[in-house]
């Protein structure tokens, strides 16, 4: 099976168009055609479903583009570790929480060159959900993030740099806005604006165990997807949200941060990787970081 067919398949997959695809591709549908039926063939299953109108995958499509997604960016990849032997540079690739992350960035790059000089840092911000779902699926080696998910297991290392806790976030002219601290149950009189359960769902699992969502009786009172987003529906006087308490920073010239007097979680920032990467990136960067845990 040849590369460029299964990147071909996974073009197809996303955007659902030979037209659009074959385009892309600069080639013309019937070899495109020919080329999805070469992959058919070798597996032994039809990847889509075709009428004059549609194209959609099957079920064994669906599985296929998962799994072939993790195949391209591994030759991907190995394609890059060869061009950075090459230029003797070795690519670590580093997604970080935006403002979580970004204050700690040059003490785990240092500590990353001093173990080996010829690796080369590529840094992402992401958020959280993207930024786990990309260390799931090997598409970045390391990220400092948040450790909110008990779901991740031991396949991935982990190193603890700091700690972070939930603030309560409001309009600044919100009668709440001028306490020195507030409590759950002043929240749970109020509408609370939650992560979204699909693009965010550690976050809103963490997010209902912070604000004690089941013994208070809180439900959503509107979702949000990502922290800008979030930052104006606060402001525009939507409900309140826990935001935690780096994002300060960003937004406290725009919405209220208030403490919780009686919040008894807080979360550990942390380095994380996937013990596999250690075989794949040389030098003793992973001592490097282990030394810097607090």
């Amino acid at each position: 099976m040849q590369i460029e067919h299964l990147k071909e398949f996974l073009l197809l997959a996303s955007n659902m168009s030979f037209t659009k695809t074959s385009a892309e591709t600069y080639q013309t549908q019937s070899t495109l055609s020919r080329h999805i039926a070469a992959i058919e063939e070798e597996i032994g299953a039809k990847l889509f479903i075709r009428d004059t109108h549609h194209v959609r995958l099957t079920e064994i499509g669906k599985a296929f583009y998962e799994d072939s997604q993790i195949t391209v960016e591994d030759f991907d990849r190995s394609m890059r570790h060869v061009e950075s032997l090459k230029k003797r540079g070795e690519i670590l690739r580093i997604g970080y929480l935006y403002d979580a992350a970004r204050g700690l960035l040059p003490l785990i790059s240092e500590a990353i060159l001093r173990s080996n000089s010829n690796i080369v840092p590529e840094y992402q911000a992401l958020e959280y959900g993207d930024l786990m779902q990309r260390l799931r699926q090997r598409q970045i080696d390391l990220c400092v993030t948040l450790d909110i998910d008990p779901d991740l297991g031991d396949s991935f290392c982990r190193v603890y740099i700091g700690r972070d806790t939930y603030y309560a976030t409001m309009p600044k002219d919100h009668e709440l806005a001028g306490r020195e601290s507030v409590t759950l149950e002043d929240l749970s009189k109020q509408p609370i604006i939650f992560p979204d359960p699909k693009a965010m769902g550690a976050i809103n699992a963490y997010y209902r165990r912070a604000l004690k969502a089941s013994e208070y009786g809180i439900e959503p009172a509107a979702y949000y997807k990502d922290i800008p987003s979030l930052a104006y529906q606060v402001e525009c006087g939507m409900g309140l949200a826990l935001v935690f308490r780096h994002h300060q920073e960003r937004y406290g010239d725009r919405i209220a941060f208030v403490p919780i007097a009686d919040l008894a979680q807080s979360c550990r920032v942390c380095i994380m990787w996937d013990k596999r990467i250690e075989n794949v990136v040389q030098g003793s960067w992973v001592q490097e970081l282990r030394a810097l845990e607090k």
